[in-house]
């Protein structure tokens, strides 16, 4: 399992866009996607389960990836949400 945490930067959180362009990259791989944020986690692979953890920017996440391809998952997603600004 690969465990990644992220601080997000985008001005207006991780709102409907950037969360169904995450699920897209998400759904690419093989691995079992989770984030989390303090008590609350979603399936990386869901917009619906993600737009209810409400992440909003300057925000601390957990980003769990597990499976046969999680070592080139974590670094795709990772670096996707590194990237949103």
């Amino acid at each position: 399992m690969e465990t990644l945490t992220i601080h997000l930067s985008m001005k207006n959180g991780m709102h409907i866009r950037p969360a169904a362009m995450f699920v897209k990259e998400a759904k690419k791989f093989l691995s079992q996607v989770e984030i989390r944020k303090g008590e609350l986690s979603a399936n990386g692979k869901s917009l619906s389960r993600i737009q209810r953890l409400n992440l909003s920017e300057g925000e601390t996440i957990t980003l769990f990836v597990d499976g046969d391809d999680e070592k080139e998952a974590s670094k795709v997603l990772g670096q996707f949400l590194e990237g949103l600004k």
